[in-house]
């Protein structure tokens, strides 16, 4: 996806195209000057739909270049009088990221690093709730989804962005 700035604050989409990879185990290098010249030519396109400098872009790995993960894991708090904290939460989140990517690499011989992650929801004694923070209770359990990639694919993304000349804004 290719991104131009509409003002100081706000990016608009202004163009969408894919690069045909063939299916493998993070084998592909994207690095080819067929791949280039395409997005190259993309932009142009863009820039004539667009009259505004595309300036950013967004890449989209395919699923079937990520290690996706999805764990619920439920505790129980140690001092059930204090109350949940930001820090709490998110050494608990860091700790299930961690034992998600070591019980993968226990299966996939290969360096990975995270992608992105996300909550998908957080209860505090049974009760879901959007924001544990503050609250009291015995039993913390979060769900949470992780995206693990190679880490060489993963820098041939940045490398390929960096080639393009556009600020990469995320990988997706």
């Amino acid at each position: 996806a290719l991104y131009a700035e509409k003002d100081k604050t706000k990016i608009q989409n202004v163009y969408n195209s894919k690069i045909k990879n063939k299916p493998g185990n993070f084998e592909l290098s994207l690095l080819t000057e067929e791949n280039i010249d395409k997005v190259k030519d993309e932009i142009v396109k863009a820039r004539e739909l667009y009259p505004t400098k595309v300036k950013r872009l967004v890449l989209g790995v395919s699923q079937r270049n990520v290690i996706s993960f999805t764990t619920t894991v439920r505790i129980k708090r140690i001092n059930i009088e204090l109350k949940i904290t930001q820090k709490e939460i998110e050494e608990f989140v860091s700790k299930i990221v961690n034992n998600s990517r070591q019980e993968i690499l226990s299966e996939v011989n290969t360096n990975l690093e995270l992608l992105n992650s996300d909550i998908i929801f957080t209860k505090v004694d049974g009760y879901i709730t959007k924001e544990p923070s503050g609250m009291k209770g015995t039993t913390l359990e979060i769900s949470i989804f992780v995206n693990f990639i190679n880490s060489d694919y993963l820098e041939d993304l940045i490398s390929f962005a960096n080639k393009i000349g556009l600020d990469l804004v995320t990988i997706a």
